[in-house]
């Protein structure tokens, strides 16, 4: 098996592409979580609590799961790679699509409820003043 370079571009991705990744993924859980909480303040509706939940738990999952796996990595590793060796690993880049359309779904949703409920308010307040 013949190794090939890898060109400047290729190279810029698989080193900072998960980086990248990472961090964004861990600002979308928070703003999930500050959407869920910011929704429910501003509706009152009770299942935006479940939704900043649902971050917090994926977290959560996620956080344990990484420590596992590095556990179970770094266990059998006792630091010596031998000169010119060359070692396959399998590497993926895990992109959080789906966390991504839930959290732009909800956005658009709680931000329609946040209009009606401010226009329905006013309704209110000028029938009341009237």
């Amino acid at each position: 098996m013949e190794l090939t370079p890898t060109s400047p571009l290729e190279d810029f991705f698989w080193r900072y592409g998960p980086p990248a990744i990472e961090i964004y993924y861990w600002l979308l859980m928070v703003v999930g979580i500050y959407l869920g909480v910011w929704a429910f303040i501003k509706t009152k509706n009770k299942g935006y609590v479940f939704v900043s939940l649902f971050f917090v738990l994926s977290i959560w999952i996620v956080a344990s799961v990484r420590l596992t796996i590095e556990n179970y990595v770094f266990e059998d590793y006792d630091g010596e790679v031998p000169e010119g060796a060359i070692h396959h690993t399998e590497s993926f880049i895990q992109t959080p699509i789906a966390e991504t359309l839930l959290v732009i779904g909800i956005y658009l949703i709680s931000r329609r409820q946040v209009s009606a409920n401010k226009t329905s308010e006013a309704t209110a307040y000028s029938r009341a003043s009237s």
